[in-house]
């Protein structure tokens, strides 16, 4: 019987997206969670020191989405009309972003944080409509995950570190569909808008009276004028393509990375953070982990830990919760007949107080030399960590690991046994003695 045919169009962009979402760790989502979260305690925190009764007093300072939840919403933000009252409505904001950054009651956290953000924009003090619209949608998303991914605060301490837990299965749908209406709205406004069309729209955010790094614009508009003008007019045509260019599989991460890089650049050189921090969060939310898929380790590779160490049992556990690749990675202690039987005395004498990755033949990677291609094999958001931790230099990323180490004893509680306590399933994945031998100690 022939094979059926590869879908196409709409119908193989849904079944990527739910291909990808299947990638998704609970501790990847746990990142994104408390990314989020983290921006919402900073939103809410700086409403502690906004003058609220200033804004009633000059109606014409308020954004468009404030006259529009006017008449959609009347009468959300009575709690705005006194400055106290203002105060302990961010308090609670930044409360409810905690708990959200936690993990913890997300559906019931949820309704609260949607209302105080719309109310906020209601009274003029509140994200504008495009980061409205991220936030009101990632909050929504999140709060129909299901309940304790692993690196979520009721998660903890729980036998399983993974919980078999998977995402919702239309995550990524929703949250691209919001990308792709949100880029393909501003693809129409920047094409209406004289100044865009003139290439003028990069240089306008850099002529920003309200530009935080005022010295650093002034450098970059030393530049060509051709060239934000052909950068203004690149970013249109990817806003413009990234609708036709999510229907294909293998394109549809050019116009999300360079439209994410363009957020980035605005967040920097713009003194009107909330879009563009906003809209970065939602890129990140929409990652694709199969753009950075698991690299293998080499074969006959090991990863030893100090059992002794309370830091290096949660190590262990998110590698456990989180590796979902083809070829597992396998863990040992160092205070094991395992490691003993791969290692001369002499090597072992001259390790530093490390994690050490044993890539057979003899080859030993300690500090960030392991850290990176445990990163790298986790693919995804990790992997993607691995790769910005890579572009700082190894002597100073060493220096750091040095000196977590050196405190790490003092934080984190000794555990009980050499091995956290692991369902059966998870428990064969460790190594005590040398088993087996190894193909790549073989004569040749």
């Amino acid at each position: 019987m022939p094979n059926a045919p590869a879908p196409t169009g709409p119908v193989a962009f849904e079944q990527h997206l739910v291909d990808s979402q299947a990638k998704w760790t609970g501790g990847q989502f746990s990142v994104l969670r408390v990314c989020v979260g983290v921006a919402l305690c900073a939103h809410f925190a700086c409403g502690l020191w906004i003058d609220w009764a200033a804004l009633d007093s000059n109606p014409s300072a308020r954004a468009p989405i404030a006259e529009l939840l006017d008449s959609w919403l009347p009468g959300l933000y009575p709690w705005s009309a006194t400055q106290s009252s203002a105060i302990v409505g961010s308090l609670c904001g930044c409360l409810l972003a905690a708990l959200f950054a936690a993990g913890l009651w997300l559906r019931a956290v949820a309704l609260p944080l949607c209302y105080l953000l719309l109310s906020q924009a209601q009274a003029g003090a509140g994200p504008s409509g495009v980061a409205l619209a991220c936030m009101l949608a990632i909050i929504f998303v999140f709060a129909l995950q299901p309940a304790a991914p692993y690196g979520s605060w009721p998660a903890r301490g729980r036998v399983d570190p993974s919980g078999n837990w998977r995402a919702w299965g239309q995550s990524s749908t929703a949250l691209w569909a919001v990308l792709i209406g949100i880029y393909a709205s501003q693809a129409w406004l920047h094409f209406q808008d004289p100044n865009w069309r003139a290439g003028r729209g990069l240089l306008l955010a850099l002529e920003s009276d309200s530009a935080p790094l005022a010295a650093f614009n002034s450098l970059l508009l030393r530049a060509p004028s051709a060239l934000w003008q052909a950068s203004a007019w690149a970013i249109m045509v990817l806003e413009a393509a990234l609708l036709p260019l999510a229907l294909m599989r293998r394109l549809h991460w050019i116009p999300w990375l360079g439209l994410a890089l363009t957020q980035g650049f605005l967040l920097v050189v713009s003194g009107h953070g909330d879009p563009a921090l906003a809209l970065l969060l939602l890129h990140l939310c929409t990652f694709d982990p199969n753009w950075l898929a698991p690299q293998v380790l080499a074969p006959h590779s090991l990863v030893f830990y100090d059992g002794e160490c309370g830091l290096c049992h949660r190590w262990v556990r998110m590698i456990l919760a989180e590796d979902i690749g083809s070829d597992p990675i396998r863990l040992a202690p160092l205070q094991s007949p395992a490691f003993t039987q791969r290692t001369s005395e002499d090597e072992r004498a001259a390790l530093p107080d490390s994690i050490v990755l044993y890539r057979g033949r003899g080859q030993l990677a300690v500090r960030t030399a392991a850290v990176l291609p445990i990163l790298a094999a986790l693919g995804g958001l990790w992997r993607a960590m691995g790769i910005l931790l890579s572009l700082i230099p190894r002597p100073l990323a060493d220096l750091g690991y040095d000196a977590v180490a050196k405190v790490r004893k003092r934080i984190f509680k000794n555990p009980k046994s050499a091995c956290p306590m692991l369902p059966p399933h998870l428990a064969n994945r460790f190594e005590f003695d040398l088993t087996e031998p190894e193909a790549s100690n073989a004569a040749p």
